[in-house]
């Protein structure tokens, strides 16, 4: 976060996401507290099963980065 390299911006934006969709309303709302925190649970470990970390120093180490104009760099991304 903040360009530290410490966690998959694709990991906290979709834990981000499942809090906006499936997050509580009110703060007593425990009951989407609970379902919105298992589902963040099983992104991180369906993610890490396949990837083994979150860190995006670790999982971008040796990649080519893309800038602007260059999506072709990027293209491995998206697999």
């Amino acid at each position: 976060m903040g360009g530290s390299g410490c966690a998959c911006g694709a990991v906290v934006g979709a834990v981000s996401a499942l809090g906006l969709m499936f997050g509580r309303e009110s703060p007593s709302d425990v009951a989407a507290s609970a379902h919105c925190m298992q589902l963040a649970r099983e992104l991180h470990e369906t993610f890490t099963a396949k990837h083994r970390v979150i860190c995006c120093r670790v999982l971008s180490r040796g990649a080519v980065h893309a800038g602007p104009g260059e999506p072709h760099k990027a293209a491995h991304c998206i697999e």
